[in-house]
């Protein structure tokens, strides 16, 4: 997907069995790197903004589906539940007590939103963009209004993504 003199992006493919692999890299003027691995079914990662797993996470929210704004997010809109989209990787091979649900792997996923509990709604393949996944979150209405970065904690079936942050307003 991506390549530069120090990052190689690539999807693996999902025939893979988990356990330990070698990962080579040919350039081609002949060069090659060789890097081991663990591959896993599912291993959570969230995208930030500063592509280094940490702070502001890569998100959008929405009121209604249809329009989607940056951060800061806010709590409601006019009073109705706000949706935050996360993208990420390593979530949509989970296991799902409801595989035919057509909300992915939700129900394996927990997520808090500043320390709170919040509804997943959908947690799978994001559709467009390959290995690409996404999260669609009900932001929980009873987090105070205020403009600060709050912490977002995701896991799936017990394991724990990268810790991310989000502004709200």
């Amino acid at each position: 997907l991506y390549v530069s003199p120090t990052q190689v992006n690539f999807v693996m493919p999902s025939s893979l069995e988990s356990g330990p692999a070698t990962i080579i890299i040919k350039c081609p003027n002949g060069n090659y790197a060789l890097a081991t691995s663990t591959i896993a079914t599912a291993t959570p990662s969230l995208f930030t903004t500063n592509a280094a797993g940490s702070g502001d996470a890569a998100a959008l929210a929405t009121p209604d589906g249809i329009t989607y704004f940056p951060a800061p997010f806010d709590v409601t809109v006019n009073g109705k539940p706000n949706f935050l989209t996360l993208f990420g990787t390593g979530f949509r091979h989970a296991a799902a007590t409801n595989p035919t649900d057509e909300n992915g792997v939700a129900e394996s996923v927990k997520v808090t939103i500043d320390g709170q509990d919040a509804k997943v709604l959908y947690c799978g393949a994001q559709g467009f963009y390959v290995g690409l996944d996404q999260l669609n979150i009900e932001i929980p209405a009873t987090i105070p209004i205020g403009s600060r970065q709050v912490e977002v904690v995701v896991s799936l079936n017990g394991v724990e993504a990268n810790r991310v942050t989000i502004g709200l307003k």
